[in-house]
């Protein structure tokens, strides 16, 4: 387990997966420079002066450093299920920690997968809250469906337990 994603679980806390984001996520970046590297060749051909090259090729540079932000950035993305919350954890420089804990019984959840997240393994998972508008979204997660069903029975486990509690005070 990453120590990234270690120092956000408590004490009692079991891991039940760890997942990476999905690499879809880069392929809009990864598209941006291929059609930054075509447009580069394009204009450097069109205005072969230093000057010009140095400005269009300086542009080019611009997009390769975005896509490295973006591979830094998903090296460091993290989905975890735990036997307590969901955790997506995300961010090279701000790190940022959105959970949904098992205790919130009037969440709304569920996944939408395009026709590419089908073809190719990846979905959203969305959270609402019951008396929030406020969304929790995780774009771009590996097998959305095997998520959603874990935390599902994670907030399943959480209602028997508060049954079974409720039955012993009795």
């Amino acid at each position: 387990m990453p120590t990234s994603v270690a120092r956000y679980l408590l004490p009692s806390e079991l891991q039940m997966n760890l997942r990476r984001s999905h690499p879809a996520s880069l392929l809009a970046p990864l598209g941006l420079l291929l059609c930054g590297t075509v447009a580069c060749a394009v204009l450097s051909a069109a205005f072969p002066h230093g000057e010009d090259l140095a400005i269009i090729w300086s542009a080019w540079t611009l997009i390769l450093l975005n896509l490295i932000r973006s591979v830094l950035d998903w090296s460091v993305t993290f989905i975890t299920v735990t036997s307590r919350r969901l955790l997506a954890i995300r961010g090279l420089m701000v790190r940022r920690v959105m959970m949904v804990p098992k205790g919130s019984g009037g969440t709304e959840r569920y996944f939408e997968r395009s026709l590419f997240g089908r073809i190719f393994g990846y979905g959203t998972l969305t959270f609402t809250g019951s008396h929030s508008t406020k969304l929790i979204r995780i774009k771009h997660a590996p097998d959305p469906a095997l998520l959603y069903r874990e935390v599902l029975a994670v907030a399943q486990r959480e209602e028997v337990e508060r049954r079974a509690g409720v039955r012993r005070n009795r």
